[in-house]
């Protein structure tokens, strides 16, 4: 009996909790359109010498950009609770050794990270591969004898003076809503039994 008053008594709290973490991030969209529209009129003053007078014209809003394209860009925040299915990919940069490191590859984020710390640990994983000569040596740096200190196709390392050149580029694709926990889904169940009864 306890069991089922506390259940009862944590089921509107939970859904009063959801509800707030919706408008929260309902708030951070809307602020992020705003921004982007302050960006483009500011972005628009400077290529004008400054001399930007009277309101701004309305493609300042648009800017090439309709406000799903604006959505999108948004939801690559990798933080929340959510689950993010994001694509990904490691690029070497430097000049005339450009090369693809790590094709593009797929990934379910179930925790909240950020860019930075998310693009440092996908780098980390792709460099305990170099290690164990997992990772085959891209054809423009074979052509160019690259990195210099190479024994074999599978076996060499990044300079450190050029491991500045590693780039990191992703894309969250989508995000899904996570499943609600058992007891939640026990919670309902025991409530719709209770009503069937009565």
């Amino acid at each position: 009996m306890i069991r089922l008053f506390s259940g009862l008594v944590k089921l509107p709290m939970s859904a009063f909790v959801r509800t707030m973490e919706m408008f929260v991030r309902v708030l951070k969209d809307l602020q992020s359109i705003g921004d982007q529209g302050v960006d483009a009129i500011v972005a628009m003053a400077v290529a004008d010498g400054g001399a930007m007078e009277g309101p701004p014209p309305a493609s300042a809003f648009n800017n090439g950009t309709n406000q799903q394209e604006a959505r999108r860009m948004t939801d690559q925040d990798l933080g929340g609770d959510d689950l993010k299915y994001v694509s990904y990919t490691i690029l070497f940069t430097k000049r005339d050794l450009e090369a693809t490191l790590e094709k593009e590859r797929q990934d379910v984020v179930s925790y909240a990270t950020d860019g930075g710390s998310y693009g440092a640990l996908k780098i980390a994983e792709l460099m305990e591969k170099v290690g164990r000569g997992e990772v085959h040596r891209p054809l423009v740096w074979k052509e160019n004898q690259y990195p210099p200190e190479t024994i074999d196709e599978t076996h060499w390392q990044i300079p450190r003076e050029d491991r500045k050149y590693i780039s990191f580029i992703y894309r969250v694709d989508r995000h899904l809503p996570r499943q609600e926990p058992e007891y939640e889904r026990d919670q309902v169940k025991v409530l719709r039994e209770i009503r069937d009864r009565l």
